[in-house]
């Protein structure tokens, strides 16, 4: 009689398997029941699995052995495909399964004979990754990996993620073209323990706001700015064109150190955070000798590795100073990363001896210091409404007396051969506002059109109109009541 191969004895078959490749284990499987169990009863750890895609080829290896699957054309890349997800889907069938390290990689390339339109591409993994997930939810078996790093851009990533099993994942590594809150709703992040998110840093990033608030300032205005954050926020993050995608919120001085800070991918999660965490007297300082951590807070969300820094804002109500006096580091950090301060201080400082890092700190990265008395007076809305800085300058004046500005340019075509609104933000003294001020007026002149335009303003910001792709003449006239040198911030922005 000829011998079976399932009378191969025991011992003889894990042999086998321990020394099989993954795509011989998936043939194994497939024997007989008998065979299955006895493959499923033995751990099958894998060191290293990758998928690389590539212009002509994608390799699925694991450990040392790889198979190569051209791209001979369209067709037999779908059938490809097709080929490789359903060995995923056998794979993940394996009980004992445990990969360590699961790397995706698609080289940000695509076959030569593929349309343009990056829908179409990989619309294949679309209707296969449907079909897979659907079958890998129904028996609650996912592809059991440690770590993963992906490089490639959002739409494939989130379609991989969702072949891990979560919890057992512990580090994503991802490397794409944007930062997606639809990540951060899968639960393979939310149950990661460790996360790290790599993309270039461009003017077209999506990013954070991060709304940082004393333990000094009265509760009522940080639940006041809260709320009009709040009110404006959904339709903001949800418009493709606008720059937020995460509301982030954080409470410092606190005498208990290390306060979270809070990430939300809408408005009603931001706000019930810093209800939670309103400013509670009986947490402030002791003293008012000691300083602000304000510094250390950016620092922390610098860190962060859940959500997008690359050009964030950093909307700070403070009301007490810090002690440091050299920022420099920190300002380099911000910096590289494109994140800009917008910070209102109040004029009755409850603390802290260095008047100057914050204000420089937000001068010098192109975002705005104010003061007030009152700090509900702080506009924590309009920032949502205008989705870049094109102009910022920072004169220095004295007394009365007129001074030419830099030339202002919104350098976009000019599609209706008309003037567009713009937010313009000025602040007329580096500290709290004194008797010396009088007045200031800009006049915008555009010498294609023959126009001057007055642009007054007593208050933090108003909305002129300026002609696209035409530069506009700036000339400011200033009047103080004294010879003291006073610092100008002069910024706009458009949506």
């Amino acid at each position: 009689m000829k011998p079976l191969f399932s009378d191969i004895p025991i011992e003889i078959v894990l042999k086998i398997v321990k020394s099989a490749t993954w795509r011989d284990v998936i043939s194994l499987r497939q024997v007989s029941r008998d065979i299955r169990s006895i493959i499923d009863s033995t751990p099958l750890f894998y060191k290293n699995a990758s998928i690389k895609i590539r212009g002509n080829e994608t390799i699925v290896t694991c450990d040392s052995t790889s198979e190569v699957f051209p791209h001979a054309s369209k067709t037999v890349f779908e059938e490809n495909i097709t080929k490789i997800f359903q060995d995923l889907k056998r794979l993940c069938c394996h009980p004992r399964l445990l990969i360590n390290y699961f790397i995706v990689n698609n080289g940000h390339q695509i076959p030569y004979y593929f349309p343009e339109n990056m829908d179409q591409v990989f619309s294949k993994f679309y209707e296969e990754f449907s079909r897979l997930k659907t079958q890998l939810s129904a028996s609650n078996s996912f592809l059991p990996v440690e770590k993963v790093r992906i490089e490639s851009n959002t739409m494939l990533r989130n379609v991989f993620l969702n072949l891990f099993q979560p919890g057992k994942l512990e580090k994503l590594d991802l490397d794409g073209f944007a930062w997606s809150h639809d990540t951060m709703e899968l639960e393979q992040f939310k149950q990661a323990k460790k996360f790290k998110f790599t993309a270039p840093c461009l003017p077209t990033s999506k990013s954070t706001f991060l709304f940082a608030y004393s333990n000094d300032v009265e509760p009522g205005i940080v639940e006041h700015a809260a709320k009009r954050i709040n009110e404006v926020a959904d339709q903001f993050l949800k418009s493709p064109n606008k720059r937020f995608r995460v509301l982030a919120s954080v409470r410092f001085d606190v005498n208990k150190k290390n306060e979270q800070i809070y990430y939300n991918t809408s408005g009603p999660g931001f706000y019930d955070s810093v209800l939670n965490s309103l400013p509670d007297p009986k947490l402030s300082f002791p003293s008012p000798r000691t300083g602000s951590d304000v510094l250390e807070v950016i620092e922390k969300f610098l860190e962060n590795t859940v959500s997008p820094v690359c050009g964030s804002v950093i909307f700070i109500l403070a009301k007490r100073y810090p002690d440091t006096s050299d920022s420099s580091l920190l300002l380099t950090r911000l910096r590289d990363q494109h994140v800009s301060l917008q910070t209102f201080v109040s004029s009755d400082a409850t603390g802290g001896f260095d008047k100057q890092s914050l204000y420089d700190l937000s001068v010098k990265t192109n975002g705005f210091c104010g003061f007030a008395e009152n700090l509900t007076d702080a506009d924590v809305t309009t920032i949502f409404m205008t989705n870049y800085l094109f102009y910022a300058v920072n004169p220095t004046v004295a007394g009365v007396g007129t001074v030419e500005l830099p030339a202002a340019l919104l350098d976009e075509p000019d599609l209706h051969n008309q003037g567009v609104w713009v937010f313009m933000e000025i602040n007329v003294q580096n500290h709290p506002l004194d008797d010396s001020f009088e007045s200031v007026q800009i006049l915008m002149y555009d010498q294609k059109i023959n126009h001057t335009e007055p642009f007054h303003t007593f208050d933090l910001g108003d909305w002129p109109t300026i002609r696209l792709g035409r530069e506009q003449r700036m000339t400011l006239n200033y009047n103080y009541n004294n010879s003291k040198e006073q610092n100008l911030q002069i910024r706009m922005y458009h949506g």
